[in-house]
């Protein structure tokens, strides 16, 4: 029957493991640290706190609206004038009846209404 090991060596062998791989992964950082970043003097200057001063009366003096205390603003655009168109008697030629196509439809963002593009 093979003995066991006590359960302070087992402990100190566990610890022992743990410390070097500590160890090497400390010097791993070491190595793969990234090189300091290099900051130019401008940035690195302290900033004026008073610069801004004109800027901030600028801002509250300026109005301000409150949500839905306006109302909403409809542009309308003047219809088109209708154009004469001419009828004439002419015989219409006896053809087949065209089977209805899709035609591609837009909406003016101006007016809201809905515009057939005719190609």
């Amino acid at each position: 029957m093979a003995k066991k090991l006590p359960n302070s060596v087992f402990t100190l062998i566990l610890t022992s493991i743990t410390v070097v791989s500590w160890v090497f992964y400390s010097i791993y950082q070491t190595f793969k640290k990234p090189l300091p970043v290099v900051v130019p003097p401008e940035i690195i200057q302290p900033v004026d706190p008073n610069v801004g001063l004109e800027v901030i009366e600028k801002i509250k003096n300026k109005k301000h609206f409150e949500e839905g205390g306006f109302k909403e603003t409809i542009i309308k655009t003047p219809n088109p004038t209708p154009k004469e168109v001419s009828i004439q008697n002419t015989p219409t030629p006896k053809t087949e009846t065209p089977s209805p196509t899709i035609e591609p439809v837009e909406r003016n963002e101006i007016t809201g209404e809905y515009e057939i593009d005719e190609e």
